[in-house]
């Protein structure tokens, strides 16, 4: 790609995250000043390298998974998430809770701030948070969407036993998996974000994140990334 070509893919993207409709061609060439013309045939180049689709012949254009897979390589850096997060998942660790209650806590927080599914598994207990916020999300007037949210949860609990044999390192890295990636490949409509993370007692589990494919991954990652740091170090904020 040239480099307006990432520029212009880069404010597809940053759009459809922030409005969940189809980006109009009118909107991207206001942005960098350039004709209909000329930034049509920069979306036409991106279309051929499979970065960007058009949903219908008379609709504006989104992003393709290979599109949201380079965005999230090319983040600058794990944003750190703002003191007001920081502060309000802190306190869901306080209160003399034991390692489930922390953890159910952590997963609701997650789901209240995100808008997004929220899931831990450790061991044998599964915990989930955040059916009504997902779906209020633009997306889920799409009957096809909202089918894809039973499957969900009648595969939930397989999707994390997945999780937890196939990644089994404890190093706060947060896993990715977009529309059909890894233990996703039934529900092409999302993303997953998953971390690990090991209790004071020993226990490992797995905390993740699921939404609609546009979901805003940089905040996304920081908020999953800190819970799971949290849930690392439970035993010294809570001591």
């Amino acid at each position: 790609m040239t480099t307006r070509q990432k520029q212009i893919l880069t404010a597809l993207i940053d759009e459809y995250i922030e409005t969940a409709r189809p980006v109009a061609s009118q909107i991207l060439a206001k942005k960098f000043g350039l004709s209909s013309a000329t930034l049509r045939l920069e979306l036409a180049n991106l279309m051929e390298q499979g970065l960007v689709a058009r949903p219908h012949i008379s609709s504006g254009r989104v992003p393709t998974d290979k599109a949201y897979r380079w965005y999230i390589k090319n983040l600058h850096q794990v944003s750190e998430i703002a003191e007001p997060e920081k502060e309000y998942l802190n306190k869901q660790i306080q209160g003399g809770q034991d390692d489930r209650q922390l953890t159910q806590s952590l997963v609701r927080a997650l789901a209240q701030m995100t808008n997004n599914l929220s899931f831990s598994l450790v061991d044998d207990d599964f915990f989930e948070s955040g059916l009504s916020q997902l779906l209020h999300q633009p997306e889920f007037t799409d009957y096809e969407l909202v089918l894809g949210v039973s499957q969900i949860f009648d595969t939930a609990d397989q999707i994390m036993a997945n999780l937890m044999r196939d990644f089994t390192d404890i190093d706060n890295d947060v896993n990715i998996f977009i529309g059909s990636e890894g233990p996703m490949r039934r529900l092409p409509y999302y993303s997953l974000l998953s971390s690990r993370y090991q209790l004071p007692t020993g226990q490992q589990g797995v905390v993740a994140m699921l939404g609609p494919k546009r979901m805003d991954y940089q905040r996304n990652i920081a908020l999953l990334n800190y819970a799971s740091q949290l849930l690392n170090s439970v035993n010294e904020l809570t001591s």
